[in-house]
């Protein structure tokens, strides 16, 4: 009866242990989903720039063609 009690404890134990490294793994999955989700909003802000650049330098070679010798 005391081996199995103390199989049974190192089985508690084992379990206590895989709970708290799957907690660990959900946590850090879950910070990785977050930066995910921000580097996505920050592309699109990077994407929305140099959309508007093109569109500047779009604008400005209009302008310097009106001042060419």
């Amino acid at each position: 009866i005391q081996q199995a009690s103390i199989g049974i404890q190192e089985v508690t134990e084992n379990v206590a242990q895989v709970s708290l490294v799957s907690g660990t793994v959900a946590k850090d999955i879950a910070e990785v989903s977050q930066s995910a989700d921000t580097i996505s909003q920050e592309s699109d802000g990077v994407k929305a720039s140099a959309v508007n650049l093109t569109s500047m330098a779009d604008k400005l070679r209009g302008l310097v063609r009106h001042f060419k010798l």
